[in-house]
């Protein structure tokens, strides 16, 4: 499903979906559609979030998948 700014907000009254990937030309509704999607996320209980950004192809995806795989001591549900 493909989300814009301006549908995004009434997308997430709905809940949240399992994954999304935020892309764009305009780093500014970038911004905002990614507080939107933490904002409903904190509101479900996501307490903890990790980023991390692919821009190059030196990213190291063992790095990824080990953030997938700790479990933290202080929250039930992580953004990731």
């Amino acid at each position: 499903m493909n989300l814009t700014p301006a549908n995004i907000s009434a997308h997430l009254r709905k809940g949240l979906a399992p994954a999304y990937f935020v892309f764009g030309d305009e780093p500014l509704l970038v911004a905002e559609s990614l507080d939107l999607i933490r904002a409903a996320a904190r509101r479900q209980g996501f307490d903890e979030r990790e980023s991390h950004i692919v821009s190059d192809a030196r990213f190291k995806w063992d790095n990824l998948q080990a953030g997938l795989n700790n479990l933290s001591l202080f929250s039930n549900r992580k953004i990731f």
